[in-house]
């Protein structure tokens, strides 16, 4: 693949560099106008999963021992799952959460202007629930901006945009209000997951949030409970630290 290979001359300082931006970002726009301009970078998934189901067999009566013979049915099935995903590199690299993709049999991105195209997994990662798709883009991509996680603080206000049928392409507002870490809390550790005062529905899951700059600090994850409007999301340096690991993991492979 054309994109990996170049992987092998990407600096780690290049790398960090692209996927970091400047606070002075958008400063004369609003904050809606800031979201619009950057919604070409998220992307709706369709994961079709293969599985093998039981079905109700047949039974004959073997001639030669006059046993009933039953016979089990088997039948090939396939089932749907949806989510949302976040351009990241114009190369064609997408984030998205691995509970989405994970065993897919067939991943189809569908970029902001409905233009369909297949997706091939480049990584998943289930313990931080992460997984990077690469596609061949079929015109120039528009990326995300990536800002640090690790300046966002309790009551930050942040958007995400939905991709449900709920939600789809809608602007939901909201606040930061927990951050979970594992471990000792009182550690310089990022959080590993920020919480917010926002809804989500079945679609969202891996969709962007935004900071009031619109740029990226987290990917949404999951909601706590039907009832609650609260829900998660993997903060930005989490996918950062991902992305830079799987490049190297290219580059070392490609010097072997």
């Amino acid at each position: 693949m054309p994109f990996l290979k170049s992987l092998r001359s990407l600096p780690f300082l290049w790398i960090l560099g692209f996927l970091l931006v400047s606070c002075q970002a958008f400063a004369q726009d609003s904050i809606i106008e800031r979201i619009h301009y950057v919604m070409p970078s998220i992307v709706e998934i369709n994961v079709k999963n293969a599985v093998v189901v039981r079905v109700p067999g047949s039974a004959f009566i073997d001639k030669d021992s006059g046993n009933l013979v039953q016979v089990q049915g088997l039948k090939a099935a396939e089932y749907n799952r949806n989510g949302s995903g976040v351009i990241i590199d114009p190369a064609g690299v997408i984030v998205t959460n691995a509970h989405t993709v994970a065993e897919g049999a067939r991943i189809t991105i569908s970029l902001m202007d409905g233009t369909q195209v297949q997706a091939q997994p480049l990584k998943i990662i289930q313990t931080q629930d992460l997984a990077f798709l690469k596609i061949d883009p079929p015109y120039p991509l528009s990326r995300v901006e990536i800002a640090p996680s690790s300046s966002v603080n309790f009551d930050d206000e942040v958007i995400t945009v939905g991709s449900s049928p709920f939600l789809r392409q809608t602007l939901s507002g909201g606040r930061v209000t927990g951050m979970a870490k594992h471990g000792n809390p009182y550690t310089s550790a990022p959080a590993d997951l920020f919480q917010l005062n926002i809804n989500i529905y079945p679609g969202d899951s891996g969709g962007p949030l935004f900071n009031k700059k619109g740029q990226l600090i987290g990917l949404m994850v999951a909601k706590q409970a039907e009832e609650d409007r609260m829900s998660f999301a993997i903060p930005s340096d989490k996918i950062i630290q991902a992305y830079i690991e799987l490049i190297e993991e290219f580059k070392a492979r490609n010097h072997e």
